[in-house]
């Protein structure tokens, strides 16, 4: 356990390449508080490095800031991005810290980057999410309320030094204005190829909520070869919300979440195998209900697996997604009643078993 001695909650972890483990997430010496950022490194053996600020744990003063997720350069730099508070309005944070936890002078002039999606008050942004580019640079998603209005997907693409990327989007801004997201969760990866995913909940007018997979060229456009112009929807029961997204190394793209209906929770994970796929029938494999769903293809374009698995004796809040972009090998553990013909989906270590059996019915 690591205090900062307050009200400390860890948002996202990542590993070094020496196998130290670094987390982030947000403290607050008092309720009612302001939010600061919270960085703390461990050593292989579990105990606080004391290489890394202050005996292990870094405070770097960014302002207001409730923190959101963390990724590490291939210098051993950090980059953690989260919602800094404006009073009357907020926007993404971006920070970079040097190896050592101390803010780096070299990124925007202070070590910290905000990017507003519209000018004054009443603009509230928070990031979620961050992928680095192999050429260095970082994008951020999340999303935008402008004066108000709906909340929408927004991106943001930096240079190296902190500076707006003017050849992504408008002046390194994208908002999707037509895919409402209420706020939730928005994840992002980037292919091999430089496109960049984008995954999270998308909210209809009557409220329902759905998977949404949306795919950008590397200048930030909607790419029209992806689903419906650029837009993937997967709708698997009245209330579905993303928690995680990560693109194999094969180019296929895993979403995981949970969808709910009739009261009942299931934790969902589905893979996108065709990039012309617009949307994938909400076909189930209920692990608890022992039911058990024919092979789907949709329009001949291909076997898209949804793999539901409903919440049982010890089921975690979402799979474990691997960061690096690779397969999720691992790190599926899911702990439930045995499914048909007695094979339990207790700790599944290869996902495309997991889909391959799915798709065959199971």
């Amino acid at each position: 356990m690591v205090s900062f001695w307050g009200l400390d909650y860890a948002a996202d972890v990542a590993i070094q390449a020496d196998g130290k483990i670094v987390v982030a997430g947000t403290s607050r010496p008092l309720l009612g508080d302001p939010a600061q950022a919270a960085i703390a490194r461990l050593n292989t053996d579990g105990s606080l490095d004391a290489t890394f600020g202050l005996f292990g744990r870094a405070l770097p003063g960014i302002g207001e800031v409730e923190v959101s997720s963390l990724a590490i350069q291939t210098d051993g730099k950090l980059v953690v991005t989260g919602e800094l508070n404006q009073g009357y309005g907020s926007a993404f944070a971006v920070a970079r810290l040097n190896c050592d936890g101390s803010r780096d002078s070299t990124f925007d002039g202070d070590g910290l980057a905000t990017v507003d999606f519209e000018a004054g008050d009443g603009s509230w942004n928070r990031a979620t999410d961050i992928a680095l580019q192999e050429d260095g640079k970082i994008i951020v998603a999340g999303f935008a309320n402008r004066s108000g209005a709906a909340d929408e997907f927004a991106l943001a693409r930096l240079n190296t030094n902190g500076a707006m990327d003017g050849s992504f989007g408008h002046d390194g801004k994208v908002t999707i204005a037509d895919v409402t997201t209420s706020g939730y969760e928005a994840n992002v990866a980037v292919q091999t190829d430089g496109k960049i995913v984008v995954a999270g909940t998308t909210t209809s007018a009557d409220r329902d909520t759905d998977f949404a997979v949306i795919r950008l060229t590397s200048y930030g456009n909607l790419d029209g070869t992806f689903g419906d112009g650029g837009r993937v929807s997967i709708d698997n029961s009245l209330q579905d919300m993303v928690f995680g997204m990560v693109v194999q190394r094969d180019g296929k793209i895993v979403v995981a979440g949970h969808a709910s209906a009739e009261r009942h929770h299931n934790c969902t994970v589905i893979r996108l195998l065709d990039d012309t796929l617009t949307e994938l029938s909400p076909a189930t494999f209920r692990a608890l209900d022992v039911a058990t769903t024919a092979p789907f293809v949709t329009a001949g374009k291909g076997f898209g697996g949804i793999g539901t698995f409903s919440w049982g004796q010890s089921l975690s809040d979402a799979p474990a997604m691997a960061g690096d972009g690779g397969m999720v090998s691992g790190q599926l553990q899911f702990e439930a009643n045995a499914g048909p013909n007695g094979l339990s989906p207790a700790s599944l270590s290869d996902l495309d078993n997991v889909f391959a059996k799915i798709g065959a019915g199971w």
